[in-house]
């Protein structure tokens, strides 16, 4: 499963607790939309943290970072030296 497919399924599993897959798209704004607050922020730092075995920095903490799907998968890419 590649980072991407990861990440949407745990935010949809953990974060939205199983609504409809087709509702969250990798680009949609997740901090606009709502499906990331500031409790939500910290699941995912832990999951990437415990995943993918980075260390998310207190200046990593941005919106940017949490902007949607693709940007966290970015984020991941650019930590663990992926493309």
């Amino acid at each position: 499963m590649d980072t991407e497919s990861e990440l949407r399924e745990f935010v949809l599993k953990e974060i939205l607790r199983g609504e409809d897959a087709g509702q969250l798209g990798n680009e949609d704004n997740l901090i606009d939309s709502g499906v990331l607050d500031s409790m939500a922020m910290m699941q995912v730092v832990t999951h990437l943290e415990k995943t993918y075995g980075i260390t998310v920095e207190t200046n990593d903490l941005v919106p940017e970072t949490f902007q949607s799907i693709r940007a966290l998968s970015e984020f991941v890419a650019r930590k663990t030296g992926g493309s």
